[in-house]
């Protein structure tokens, strides 16, 4: 379909805003973001850089190689689920996570109309969702479609008051999870998705 067809165009040229975030980011990424009281709280959230390519393993993972595996992704997935787990495989390789998720969006009302979950209890769903649409959650992805860059690290917005965060403290923290990464994907001023890593 048309709408589908436009997603996925609008979704592989935006991950590149995640891409972005990567190479470009890398005095944020790299910040401190510890957070007091939480024991073996990684210092980095992300991964060490050479240039553009990430170092994971001792194995460089070039950023330009991601965005041509997620354009070839684009023109041979079958369907927006296929196409969904696998820009997360992919991201994976460049900025590793302990859980993701891959969202769709109406642009016109910021709706999600469909999402992949990889590593994540989907029984925390509903409290997502009625935290996304609060109006009071920090990083939320209508917010952030309004940035440029349209990206946030969920402990530097709270400036390391992880608590300060209801997403936080009744989604991330139930399932072991200590941070988050969020981003928007979109194309001029639409914004067709949004993906968000968590470690």
């Amino acid at each position: 379909p048309r709408w589908y067809g436009g997603v996925r165009t609008a979704a592989t040229s935006s991950l590149g805003i995640v891409m972005m975030i990567s190479s470009r980011s890398r005095c944020q990424m790299r910040s401190t973001l510890g957070v007091a009281g939480l024991p073996g709280y990684p210092k980095r959230l992300w991964f060490p850089h050479r240039g553009n390519r990430r170092i994971i393993n001792g194995m460089p993972v070039s950023i330009e190689a991601a965005r041509h595996r997620i354009a070839a992704l684009a023109a041979r997935a079958v369907d927006g689920a296929e196409f969904r787990s696998g820009v997360l495989d992919i991201l994976h390789d460049v900025a590793p996570w302990d859980g993701a998720v891959l969202t769709q969006f109406d642009p016109a009302t910021m709706l999600f109309t469909a999402g992949t979950m990889l590593n994540v209890d989907t029984s925390y769903n509903p409290i997502v969702a009625t935290l996304e649409f609060s109006g009071n959650e920090p990083d939320q992805f209508a917010d952030l479609a309004t940035r440029s860059p349209g990206f946030a690290i969920l402990s530097s917005t709270v400036g390391g008051d992880m608590a300060a965060s209801a997403r936080y403290r009744e989604v991330l923290h139930p399932q072991g999870l200590r941070d988050e990464l969020r981003a928007v994907c979109g194309t001029g001023r639409s914004c067709w998705g949004g993906v968000s890593l968590l470690r």
